[in-house]
Parts: C-alpha cells; structure tokens; sequence
C-alpha cells in the first residue's frame, strides 16, 4: 500500500493500528479505501473497534487471541441483545442447603445449611461462565470445624 508516498506491507499497518485508540482507528477507517480494507481484515482491530461501542474496556491478557476474544465479545453481546436467558442446566443444592444465597459475588453464590446440626456449614458455588472459560466448582466450608471438604 502506498500510504503518504511510503510503502508499507498492510500487516505493519495493522500492527502500527494496533497501538491507537479506537477513535484513530475509526478515522484511519473512514479516511480512504485501503485502510478500510485492512482494519477490516483484521481481527484486533475490529476487536477493539466493537468492544468500545459495546462500551466495554479489555481484559488483562490470558493468552486469548483477537479472534477468540472477537467471536466471545460478539456471542456476548448477540445473547445480551436478544435477551435469550438460558435455564441452568442444574442448580446443585440439597434440602440441607438454603436455597436463598447468603452472598453473591459476580459468579460466586455461598450458600448456608438449613439444619441446626449442620449450621457452621457454608457451600461455595462458582457458576460456569462459558464465555470466559470458567468451569463450575464447589466447596464446602465447615466453619464450626474449620476444615474444608471438595
């Protein structure tokens, strides 16, 4: 592409873009053809251009590509948009334990036990958060014990 007089190879473009804001990215897109075509083949440029119209701030990095993190952001905000609420598979709680929560913290719910006999019993309950790639776990804190059982 000759941008300016200069020719630089689009993929140096693109990482050059890389390093600006979505604003920049959004005028370089609307100022001619060539870069329209390469912000729009590239998947951390338009990474960066939805998540800001979704209102959104990027994550510390986890080792997940632009792409992934594209398709996520997109499953995301297609679900939030169609308000299609998914029912949980299954809700693991006994009639031992409450099945009002005590606190819930982003996708961390404690619950407590129901009898006398087992009060000092908290169950932990971290919900899978399949877009974040979080698998559900429990645990089971015996307060009056101190000991914890998986």
């Amino acid at each position: 592409m000759s941008l300016l007089g200069l020719s630089l190879p689009n993929e140096l473009i693109s990482n050059i873009l890389e390093y600006t804001d979505y604003r920049t990215i959004i005028a370089c897109r609307r100022s001619c053809h060539c870069l329209k075509d390469i912000i729009d083949v590239s998947s951390a440029l338009r990474y960066t251009i939805e998540l800001a119209a979704a209102g959104m701030c990027d994550g510390a990095p986890n080792g997940v590509g632009p792409t992934e993190r594209l398709r996520r952001l997109r499953s995301s905000q297609t679900c939030w948009k169609s308000s299609a609420w998914a029912q949980p598979d299954h809700f693991p709680y006994s009639e031992e334990i409450s099945t009002t929560p005590l606190a819930v913290s982003g996708n961390l719910v404690v619950f407590s036990a129901l009898t006398p006999r087992n009060r000092g019993i908290r169950k932990l309950l971290l919900l899978r958060f399949d877009l974040r790639g979080i698998p559900e776990q429990q645990w089971h804190i015996d307060l009056d014990c101190e000991g914890t059982r998986n």
